[in-house]
């Protein structure tokens, strides 16, 4: 095992779904990591129809306590994807109580969101999933309902709220004059004390697909209110590049990630995600190899190689 640094909180983590095969990864690597990233919507059940009743989602304990089991003493933080935060008609109240009852359960640092919406009314009014997160247009607007919204969540919660920059495979959505990616965040931060957890995956892909400078967006973005980082791996798909969570980071987020965190200074997390469906193929000796070189940038950008003066 690696010598750690005396510096404390360490920032280095992963994602952990409630899937066994995903628990049992955990037990690999749980000697090189600090913390570890928890969805509790992974961790739900449904009640049966007998019991209908709002909310009609509650943490199930039989998939609460095998994952917190695996995570021991490691520190854990929230990631949520269901709460729809923009979606224009409201967001999802269950994903909000099935909080309440997580943050009564785990004593978990903070919790992030997509910026996105996940459910939307239909010509009926029947609320219904979309199938995945879709991005939100760069309006003033919508600036201002997310802002309100990341600030309720924070005092519920009674915890710091992050909001994640989301993939976006559809050019020239709606936005008012000016404003990109950089601006909206931006504008986010200055509208409520929400801080920013920035997928650089995302990012790349983002600015892959749609011809865009990434280190120009990270210029624009106020870094001061980075809290985490994601970092994971993608594939290609009919000409666009899809985050997938599924192969090893690729050299381009290496370099944005050296860069973010010579310029973070409030970052405190850094965490690899990859699907449980893909773990295999990638293999426990390159996901040890990506946590060790996480560990490495940050030891190296932070000043905490071991006998390193700071």
């Amino acid at each position: 095992m690696r010598a750690r640094s005396s510096v404390s909180p360490e920032p280095i983590g992963i994602g952990c779904s409630a899937m066994p095969s995903h628990l049992g990864v955990l037990g690999l690597v749980a000697d090189v990591i600090d913390l570890v990233e928890v969805s509790p919507e992974a961790l739900t059940r449904e009640l049966p129809s007998s019991e209908l009743s709002m909310p009609r989602a509650r943490l199930d304990r039989d998939l609460v306590d095998p994952v917190l089991a695996a995570c021991g003493r490691l520190p854990v933080i929230s990631h949520g994807m269901e709460l729809s935060i923009g979606t224009a008609a409201g967001w999802n109240h269950e994903s909000l109580s099935v909080l309440d009852d997580f943050g009564r359960t785990v004593d978990y640092r903070w919790h992030s969101e997509h910026i996105g919406f996940t459910s939307a009314p239909d010509r009926d009014g029947i609320v219904r999933g979309v199938g995945l997160p879709l991005p939100l247009p760069f309006t003033t607007e919508v600036a201002d309902m997310v802002a309100a919204r990341a600030d309720m969540v924070a005092r519920r919660l009674g915890r710091t709220f992050l909001l994640e920059n989301s993939p976006r495979y559809l050019p020239d959505l709606p936005s008012d004059p000016g404003w990109d990616e950089a601006r909206f965040l931006t504008e986010l931060c200055r509208r409520s004390s929400c801080g920013l957890l920035l997928d650089l995956f995302n990012l790349h892909a983002n600015c892959t697909n749609l011809g865009l400078d990434p280190f120009d967006l990270i210029d624009r973005i106020p870094l001061d209110r980075v809290v985490e980082v994601h970092v994971a791996g993608g594939a290609e798909h009919r000409g666009f590049l899809v985050d997938t969570h599924s192969t090893a980071v690729p050299d381009r987020v290496w370099n944005l990630l050296e860069d973010l965190l010579r310029r973070a200074p409030n970052l405190a997390a850094v965490v690899f995600e990859v699907s449980d469906d893909c773990f295999p193929a990638l293999g426990i000796d390159v996901f040890r190899s990506e946590i060790e070189k996480l560990r490495e940038l940050w030891d190296h950008a932070r000043g905490r190689l071991v006998g390193v003066p700071r």
